[in-house]
């Protein structure tokens, strides 16, 4: 397997290869996309993108958005490594680009949402540190599991 590069999202192949990426992740899921606005999300692309390509082609990506309560942390959003690329530690290395990422603009935590069925994903995120919390009454859902990490 050939090197993977993993850069900040920019200019508009960047952007059109990290729509195509979240779209996957969207089919990918075990339910219907039900995030509220996911598709709107997608066309907006809000915050930073890091994006995984190996060999020119995108296989990975992960979003870094500041926190919307104004407490200085951030949130990491919608990791996704392609089926067919799952297994090399490329969510790994996705997952401490994003906590590098943080760290370099100031951040002073991550907040991440996960779901119950995606077992591999919190025990790779329990690995690098986060640990649970209870979800605020504005953001409580059914079924989601919220992870923080301070930095």
């Amino acid at each position: 397997m050939t090197d993977v590069s993993i850069t900040e999202a920019a200019g508009d192949d960047d952007l059109g290869a990290v729509r195509g990426l979240l779209m996957d992740y969207g089919r990918a899921l075990d339910f219907a996309i039900c995030f509220k606005g996911y598709e709107r999300e997608v066309a907006a692309l809000p915050g930073l993108w890091l994006l995984a390509r190996q060999d020119g082609e995108a296989v990975g990506v992960v979003g870094l958005a500041a926190a919307a309560d104004g407490t200085g942390g951030c949130e990491m959003r919608r990791l996704y490594v392609r089926d067919d690329r799952r297994g090399s530690g490329l969510g790994r290395r996705l997952c401490e680009a994003a906590l590098d990422e943080a760290r370099r603009r100031g951040y002073t935590g991550m907040h991440l949402e996960t779901l119950p069925s995606m077992a591999a994903a919190q025990a790779l995120y329990r690995s690098l540190g986060f640990e649970p919390v209870p979800a605020g009454p504005a953001g409580a859902s059914d079924g989601i599991i919220h992870l923080t990490k301070r930095l």
